[in-house]
């Protein structure tokens, strides 16, 4: 009887773990699947780069009539970089590295139609990701 009893406490032990061990992966599942969720494409990046912003952008810290595009990723967040191509003109209105963008180069950027599309906007910044 008491084999029983220890098999029993050993059970209840043994479920106890596995939900501790499902409450832990969870939230790492999920981190997961929304970091892949926001992955963009480099390959598509850099094509789109190429059509769309090297007319004004290098990839290296040299200006064009923009900035130099080295590390920006490292200058500014993901999710700034991401409302800037979604819609500069707006930010300008009220977001200080914007405005100071403005008055450093003497131009705003334009609205590109491409960077709409949440896909493009992805793409783009994972191919920053890589310069």
């Amino acid at each position: 009887m008491r084999q029983e009893t220890g098999g029993k406490r050993q059970d209840a032990r043994s479920k106890k773990s596995e939900a501790r061990k499902i409450l832990y992966l969870a939230p790492c599942i999920f981190l997961l699947l929304f970091s892949l969720s926001y992955a963009g494409d480099a390959l598509s990046g850099e094509e789109l780069f190429k059509k769309k912003c090297k007319q004004c952008h290098k990839t290296t810290e040299q200006v064009l009539i923009g900035p130099g595009l080295k590390d920006v990723t490292k200058r500014r967040d993901v999710e700034w970089i991401d409302r800037w191509l979604s819609n500069p003109k707006k930010m300008l209105e009220s977001d200080p590295i914007a405005q100071e963008l403005k008055k450093k180069f003497k131009r705003a950027m334009p609205k590109i139609p491409e960077m709409s599309d949440e896909e493009h906007r992805k793409n783009i910044i994972e191919y920053l990701k890589t310069l």
